[in-house]
């Protein structure tokens, strides 16, 4: 959960002293919860949605996407997020092929979340117009710990899964390689060892078991789509 601290500035009048118009400044804090959007969220809007709360796809509106998609904290991941119109012929096409990355990837979900909006509906527009969609349907990844609409880079809507599902291994990647979360997999590719105990260098310390991912050239993305 999402908590903000907020100061609130009061005066009061101090009737303890002699003298006249003391006024004393107190910093009373208080606590507002974030409007965080997750799985199964319905979206405030007229608007039908091209997608349920039984898909794996977070719905977005105007009132949760900031603090959604800007989450700042070790309990938050990143977002692959579509920008959509629901009378839109293309992004009716493409809907069931996003549910279909949503499903696929949904054990990436400490790291990625997919999500979606739509803009079609007036209460997102002022969202939308700041996330420079002049297109639907308009695909965008945040990095984890994004903090506004620019921090997010603009990928192709592939009809295709793999294409999809490439597309958005490369950019968690790209991720890892700047920030090295350590609550991420390490996609990092084995050094030279000697011995198979060097195996498990920098494993945790609770992990069982241990499997090697043999790869013909660096550029295959088999070993983090498994990870």
């Amino acid at each position: 959960m999402c908590v903000k601290v907020c100061f609130h500035l009061k005066m009061i009048h101090s009737e303890s002293f002699q003298m006249t118009s003391i006024v004393l400044f107190m910093f009373l804090p208080y606590l507002t919860l974030c409007n965080m959007a997750n799985y199964g969220t319905v979206p405030k809007g007229l608007n039908p949605t091209l997608y349920s709360t039984d898909d794996l796809v977070i719905q977005l509106d105007e009132n949760t996407f900031n603090d959604t998609i800007f989450c700042s904290g070790n309990d938050c991941s990143s977002y692959l997020v579509e920008f959509y119109s629901d009378w839109c012929g293309h992004c009716r096409s493409f809907a069931p092929l996003y549910k279909e990355l949503a499903n696929d990837v949904r054990g990436w979900q400490d790291v990625v979340k997919i999500a979606a909006i739509n803009c079609a509906d007036n209460v997102n527009f002022n969202t939308c117009r700041e996330n420079g969609v002049d297109f639907v349907p308009l695909i965008k990844y945040f990095p984890r710990n994004s903090t506004d609409a620019f921090s997010g880079s603009k990928l192709r809507p592939y009809h295709s899964l793999a294409e999809m599902r490439d597309q958005l291994t490369k950019v968690v990647m790209d991720d890892y390689s700047v920030n090295r979360f350590n609550d991420w997999p390490t996609f990092d590719y084995l050094r030279d060892i000697v011995t198979w105990s060097e195996l498990w260098d920098g494993s945790a310390e609770s992990a069982q078991h241990l499997a090697v991912v043999f790869e013909n050239h660096q550029a295959s993305l088999t070993g983090a789509q498994v990870s």
